[in-house]
Order: C-alpha cells, then structure tokens, then sequence
C-alpha cells in the first residue's frame, strides 16, 4: 500500500505542475500578494505596518486555500473526465488508497505554500524591523485545520455529483451561510407579530 500511495502521490505533483490553470491562478495570488504588502511601505509606525502584514498573511492563507481546493477538484475532474480513475482502481489500488493519495498530495502542497508565506512574512517583519509574533503560527494551523476538512467535504461531493455541482454544493452548504440564515431567522423571531409567525422562526432557527 505505501507503494501505491507513493506512487499515486507522484502522479497527482505531476499532474499538478502540468497544469496551466493552476499556473494561471498561482501567478494571479502572486501578484495580488506582492500588491498586498505594498500599503506597508507607507506606515511609519510598526503597528500600522504589522497590521498590514498580518491583513496580507490572511488574505494570502484565503488564496493558498482556494487553490489547494482547487487543485482537488480539478484533478478528481480530470481523472473522472478521461477514464484515468476507472483504470486506476479496476485492478492497482483501492478507491480508498487513491483519494487518500489525493488528500495527501493536496495537503502536501499545502504545507509547502504555508512554509513558504510564513518565510515572506517574517521576512517582512524583519525588513521593518518588527519582532518576530510567533502568534503567527496558530493563525497558519488553524487556517491547515480548516483547509483539511473543506478539502475532504469538496473531494466527497466531487465523486457524488458532477464537480460543478460540487461547488455549487460546497459554497453553499458551509457554517458561514447557516450562520448567516440563523441570524435572520433570530432578527425575524425577536420581530415577529404573529404567533404563528413567531412559531416559524423559531423552528427556521433551531433548523439552521
């Protein structure tokens, strides 16, 4: 099985450095990462400027996120599109061990582009002149954490439906959106006139 993994595993860096979408999109995170630290070089102050770092740390970690995610479905579209999977786990490896070696290969990736924006970031700090804030490090494992789980929730629903309706699925079954509609619901109980009304925001809101 490790041979399996390994081997899945090279396949899934080649295909992903092959790709020119995922170029495309790197270079565009790329650019608007460099346009993101410019704000700095206008503060005086450390805070303003470490500010403006941790602001640019964040949005970036958002990018790495988005693209990670997107090297998932477009290597499970692919490899679903042309047969590759069917002839893949017809006789070599499990189902399992092949969407194992793609949450690996993802992750791995991952982990280099937080390595490498974590490097940039205290590289910055120190151009500034600003102490190193090993809070840094929480914000990059939560947001690895997080990434985890998005990315095994968006795989699931790729092999289910079609990945397009994957996505469409994945932006909009996620705790920001129930968030949000149980805050309406919550605004609509505490407003309601009826009772009958008043009866169904409540349930709207335990349902969210």
């Amino acid at each position: 099985m490790p041979r399996k993994i390994t081997a899945n595993l090279r396949a899934n860096l080649i295909f992903y450095r092959r790709n020119k979408l995922l170029w495309l999109i790197a270079f565009v995170f790329i650019v608007v990462g460099g346009l993101s630290i410019l704000p700095a070089l206008f503060f005086s102050t450390s805070q303003g400027r470490f500010m403006t770092v941790a602001y640019s740390l964040r949005t970036l970690l958002l990018f790495i996120n988005f693209y990670v995610l997107a090297m998932g479905v477009l290597n499970v579209w692919y490899q679903r599109r042309n047969r590759c999977y069917k002839m893949v786990v017809t006789k070599p490896c499990r189902p399992e061990t092949w969407l194992l070696s793609n949450f690996l290969s993802a992750m791995l990736v991952a982990v280099g582009l937080y390595a490498l924006l974590i490097g940039m970031a205290f590289c910055v700090l120190a151009i500034f002149g600003i102490p190193v804030q090993w809070g840094l490090f929480s914000l990059i494992l939560v947001q690895l954490a997080g990434l985890m789980v998005e990315f095994s929730f968006l795989i699931f629903l790729c092999m289910v439906v079609h990945p397009f309706v994957a996505v469409v699925l994945f932006l909009i079954f996620n705790e920001w959106t129930f968030y949000q509609l149980s805050i309406l619901t919550s605004a609509g109980y505490r407003d309601a006139g009826s009772g009958l009304a008043k009866a169904g925001y409540g349930f709207l809101k335990v349902l969210f």
